[in-house]
Formats: structure tokens, sequence, C-alpha cells
């Protein structure tokens, strides 16, 4: 059985494994030829199998062209299905008629927008990296609800973390979600986004935003400087109190702990 043959080619073996690929894309190369082994009878290569499983993937779910053509439709599918779901997405033109290129989409489905509306008046937003054949970026907002449990409340794909695609979000998010004043923005650190809070326009500067950094990173770059695990901990403790009594108390062994601490 260690032998190829050269008519199973990756077509046929796309065939056979699509519906395993339709269940669990992210099945491993080593057990899908097991399949092929103990189905064929024969034992192609890993790379002939990888090329069947990319194959299988266009076959379910469409390929990279196929699926951004498919936006539009999608978004009007989330919004009929989901009452109050909200969308917006940017395009570039070309030099051909009814021809456009994706530049960003944003989305929030409408029992997320509903449901902010009783969470707490706080917003964390962070971005990561989106990997495939494009690249880009995939912004995320994310409310608190009064068991402390997380509720995403909107989220965009862009090309770019930076200023202007940063700020492009968060307008959406006053224009779309919510015009709620005093929310508590949190963030990390990151250029772009310190630069679209700061901006009137997109609606989150005082008094109808506060924006704040994220105690886990603000904790975690304390400890790379003085190296106390005991202080990072009591730092992010005293940061999570919700009451301003608890805050005080948590606060002051803070600063006793290690007065050069709480500068």
């Amino acid at each position: 059985m260690t032998q190829d043959h050269y008519n199973l080619d990756k077509g046929i073996i796309a065939e056979y494994i699509k519906n395993t690929i339709n269940e669990d894309p992210t099945t491993p190369g080593a057990v899908l030829l097991t399949m092929i082994k103990d189905h064929f009878h024969y034992s192609p290569s890993l790379s002939k199998i990888f090329k069947a499983k990319k194959k299988a993937i266009n076959l379910v779910f469409g390929n990279w062209e196929e699926s951004y053509n498919e936006l539009p439709r999608y978004l009007n599918a989330l919004r009929v299905t989901n009452p109050g779901t909200r969308f917006e997405w940017k395009v570039n033109p070309t030099n051909h008629p009814g021809q456009v290129i994706f530049q960003r989409v944003f989305w929030a489905f409408g029992p997320s927008i509903e449901a902010f509306h009783h969470c707490r008046p706080v917003l964390q937003i962070d971005g990561t990296f989106l990997c495939g054949k494009y690249t880009g970026k995939l912004l995320v907002a994310t409310g608190v609800d009064g068991n402390n449990s997380l509720v995403p409340v909107a989220f965009a794909v862009v090309e770019e973390e930076n200023t202007d695609s940063w700020g492009w979000f968060l307008s959406l998010i006053r224009m779309h979600v919510t015009q709620r004043v005093g929310i508590c923005l949190i963030s990390d650190r990151h250029a772009g986004i310190i630069a679209a809070a700061s901006d009137p326009r997109n609606g989150w500067t005082k008094p109808y935003g506060y924006h704040r950094f994220c105690v886990r990173h603000i904790a975690s770059n304390f400890h790379k400087t003085h190296k106390n695990m005991k202080a990072k901990n009591l730092l992010i403790h005293t940061a999570s109190q919700t009451q301003k009594r608890k805050f005080d108390k948590y606060f002051k062994k803070f600063v006793q702990l290690d007065s050069e601490y709480a500068a």
C-alpha cells in the first residue's frame, strides 16, 4: 500500500473527502491520508493530499473570490434572519463597469445591539490578524453583562489597523449600535485606536466616551519592568473592582506592597 496511482488525482480525492471537510475543515492531512489508504488501497503523497484538501474546501465553501462576491447577499440574509442587524461596507471602483474591489465591511447583529442596551457601560475593542489568501484584520467590540460575561457587539474586516480604519469602526458603532453617553472604551495602546478615540468626529471623546487602557496590558508591562508577580496580580485585582470603596481598599494595599510601584 505504499504505491501511489496516477489516476488517483486530487479531484477524485477531493470528492471523497469533501464530506469530512464539511464537518471539520481542520482535519489533518495525516488523517485524510489514512482515509484514502483504507478506501482506495493506494498511498498518495502528502503533497497531493493537501492539494486535494484545498480543492475540497473550495468545493464545500467556495473559493476566495466567490466568497467576496457573495458578501452582499450574505449580509442581506443576516438582516432578514436577524432583525435589527446593521452593516456597511466600503469598496473601491475599477475600470470595469459593474466591478468593484472590496475594502472593508462592518456588521452588528440585531440581538447583540439589543443586548448591549442592558450591559454595563463598557466596551472593549481589539483587532487580530486574518490568515488566508487575502490578508486583513478583524476588529471586534465586546460588551460585559451583569454577570461579567462577554457579549460580542460589533465586527469589522478591514485592510489594516490604523487611525482611519479604527475611526471608521468606532464611528459606525456610534451610528448603529449605541448613542449612550459615558461609555468606558477599553483597548490596548495601539496608536490608531488612541488617535481615533481622541477624534471628536468619531463620538468617543468626553463626556460621550472615556478611553482607558486594558489593565492586563498595563500589568504585563509593569511586570516586565519590576519583575514582581504579587504586585502584578494585585494591580489586576485592584483595577477589576467595580465599587470605589473596594478599589480604594485594594489600591491602598498595592501602595503598601511597595510604594515605589505606586507612582
